[in-house]
């Protein structure tokens, strides 16, 4: 083996020991879609629904396309002669538009529905607080109702109020 291919070796198993080194803080923090209101739950379902769903189609993608580069790699010369023609299979052709298509019309569906119930603001409870959040160039910032308080980065919710 060759000083080149193995340094190689060595540079993966490095990178990887790396990166997961550097995820290690983040991982000790609490998970970043445990949801603390009813509003929170809805976006955390769509989360992960949108997850699951993607997961599911990047398995499908990466499986047939591993699967096509296994069985049909070039074992032998290419050929001299040109090979015969084939031209495109419809039904393959109108399935991998639709099938698409049809997830990103169903996944549109779900969020605009379930969204729609974010619109109603809870007005009728006397212990909920309006916080005005304003987006800057570098930071959030947080208001809370009337008080005059202001958060910079972090959002605080008062105990006992919602």
């Amino acid at each position: 083996m060759n000083s080149r291919l193995m340094r190689r070796s060595y540079a993966v198993p490095a990178s990887i020991l790396l990166l997961a080194g550097t995820a290690a803080p983040s991982a000790a923090q609490s998970w970043v879609v445990a949801p603390a209101s009813d509003n929170a739950e809805v976006i955390s379902q769509l989360f992960w629904f949108t997850l699951v769903l993607a997961t599911i189609v990047f398995v499908l993608v990466e499986g047939l396309l591993i699967y096509s580069s296994l069985r049909f790699r070039r074992r032998a010369p290419l050929p001299l002669h040109e090979p015969p023609q084939i031209h495109g299979n419809t039904r393959l052709e109108v399935m991998w538009a639709t099938v698409p298509a049809l997830l990103l019309i169903g996944l549109f569906g779900i969020t605009v529905t379930r969204l729609g119930d974010l619109s109603q603001l809870p007005t009728s409870d006397p212990n909920a607080i309006t916080i005005a959040v304003t987006g800057r160039q570098f930071q959030w910032e947080f208001g809370y109702g009337d008080t005059g308080v202001k958060s910079t980065d972090t959002l605080h919710i008062p105990t006992g109020r919602r």
